[in-house]
């Protein structure tokens, strides 16, 4: 189908974030905003939720660091949603803001 975008490319414009909710008092409050935010897709290989496999297989990341930045520890703009496998490959690498530049 012309002008669908392929599964595993990469936006060329940076994330314009479509949500903002705050205040929550734990990570697992923002999961479902998240989910939304990036499409049920992991921010870095664009792998897709599947039915049953959500649980336990999707992490949220900082990309500012929380140990250098707490002020933003459970700031909504702060956090991406990734596959478990991806999230754990990139840990201690700096993760840029998905609006501050574009994955492709």
């Amino acid at each position: 189908m012309e002008g669908t975008p392929s599964p595993y490319t990469y936006s060329i414009t940076a994330h314009v974030w479509r949500h903002g909710p705050y205040g929550y008092k734990g990570y697992e409050s923002y999961r479902v905003w998240l989910r939304d935010e990036f499409s049920f897709r992991c921010v870095f290989c664009l792998r897709r939720e599947q039915w049953g496999l959500v649980e336990g297989m999707w992490d949220f990341e900082h990309f500012a660091q929380q140990h250098s930045h707490p002020q933003h520890k459970l700031a909504y703009d702060n956090l991406v949603y990734a596959y478990h496998t991806c999230n754990s490959a990139q840990r201690g690498q700096v993760v840029p803001g998905p609006c501050e530049i574009a994955f492709g």
